[in-house]
């Protein structure tokens, strides 16, 4: 079992695990829904990947396909959007996204994650919001982002820029979305 949209109508479940054991962190899964609307066929993503599977209407899921879910990528992958009612497709975007967090109706902030020890966190985040729909304009929020956090109200986006990364930009930075 996975996400559960909004509404409460929807949930996404796997049918088929893909267990690669070892060097990988987790197992790969098809994604369905709870209307038995098959989403992803093969065992190349997961139904529980993201912070938010689900545009706030609940029109709309979004699942990681393909995700790479070997060590070294921790699970990241392109976002595949799908409409619920139909299962069509609706758009895809990016190539290593490894998050994504609903801001508001169908406008989402993605995390795109690269490991990075040079980073207190281990990771060095692409921070990007955009709407679902093709021809939807990305915008860059941060490239070299060191941690982040999302206020409840999803107003704006706060993230850290080490010095190692940029000495000019080095510090907290507040981001509206």
């Amino acid at each position: 079992l996975g996400a559960i949209s909004p509404d409460h109508a929807t949930a996404l479940y796997a049918t088929t695990l893909d267990d690669r054991g070892s060097g990988f962190v987790q197992p790969y899964t098809d994604v369905k829904t709870s209307a038995g609307i098959g989403l992803v066929p093969g065992a190349t993503s997961c139904p529980s990947c993201l912070f938010s599977s689900f545009t706030a209407d609940s029109r709309y899921a979004l699942v990681l396909d393909p995700i790479d879910n070997s060590d070294a990528a921790d699970g990241e992958g392109p976002i595949h959007v799908f409409d619920l009612a139909t299962g069509a497709s609706v758009t895809s975007f990016g190539s290593t996204i490894y998050d994504a967090v609903s801001i508001d109706g169908s406008r989402f902030l993605s995390l795109d994650a690269v490991r990075d020890t040079t980073q207190a966190t281990g990771w060095r985040y692409g921070l990007t919001s955009r709407g679902l729909q093709d021809g939807d304009a990305a915008t860059a929020i941060a490239t070299d982002a060191e941690g982040l956090a999302v206020p409840a109200d999803r107003s704006a986006v706060v993230y850290s820029m080490s010095a190692s990364v940029s000495a000019d930009a080095a510090g907290v930075w507040v981001a509206p979305l």
